[in-house]
Formats: C-alpha cells, sequence, structure tokens
C-alpha cells in the first residue's frame, strides 16, 4: 500500500519486478502515486547530450491501466534525481527489464538506480 511515506524499490529486490510477477503499487481509492528516479550511473563513453536528446538506458516500465499508458524507466546519468511518473488512478505497476533478460538465461544487467514511490504529497 502506497502512503505519504516513501518506499524505495531497486532492482536487486528479486521477489517481484518481472513480467509475470511486476511490482504492483496500490493507493488508496482516489489517491495518485509519485514515482521518482534516484539516478547513479554513469553516462556511457562518448555519449553526448546535443547529439542524442532521447538517449537512456531502459531498465523497465511503468503500467498505468488507469491512464491506459505506460512509461518507461530510463537513465542517462545527467540528472541524479527526477520525478518519472504521476498515476492516473491509484494502482501501478513496475516492470524491470533486467529481470527479463535473466529469465531468458542471460545475465542481468548491472543497475544503479533506485524508484521512490509515494502518495500524494
Amino acid at each position: 500500500m502506497v502512503s505519504k511515506i516513501p518506499a524505495y524499490i531497486t532492482e536487486s529486490q528479486r521477489l517481484c519486478g518481472t513480467g509475470g510477477q511486476p511490482w504492483i503499487l496500490e493507493a488508496p481509492f482516489g489517491q495518485t502515486i509519485n514515482i521518482s528516479l534516484f539516478d547513479f550511473t554513469s553516462p556511457e563513453p562518448g555519449f553526448r547530450r546535443e547529439e542524442n536528446k532521447e538517449s537512456c538506458r531502459r531498465h523497465g516500465l511503468i503500467a498505468d491501466k488507469a491512464g491506459k499508458r505506460n512509461t518507461s524507466v530510463c537513465t542517462n546519468g545527467e540528472r541524479r534525481q527526477s520525478r518519472v511518473y504521476q498515476s492516473a488512478g491509484n494502482v501501478l505497476q513496475i516492470i524491470f527489464d533486467a529481470f527479463d533478460q535473466h529469465e531468458k538465461n542471460e545475465m542481468p544487467a548491472v543497475v544503479h538506480f533506485i524508484l521512490k514511490v509515494e502518495g500524494p504529497l
């Protein structure tokens, strides 16, 4: 249950976050959920913001069925903290890409980020 007291999710919490078992975040009915990203990655060698304005390392997906849209969780090493998403309804799902790779017997990507989850401010 999401509240005004922040909770934190990292990719290392392997109990949830896969396509078959996503993180399900729920706030009380009528409230929304705020997601912020703490990014500890560094830019790729040769990364230039001017040339790659939309470039980022995609680490996951936020699915908002009430808003009927999905938002990528991306990091680019430039901003350490950013607000990623505010839900349209009171339920969100989060799926990390690294888990999907791991399920396919590939090495999971090294990820250096934390998601901050909280109810209305």
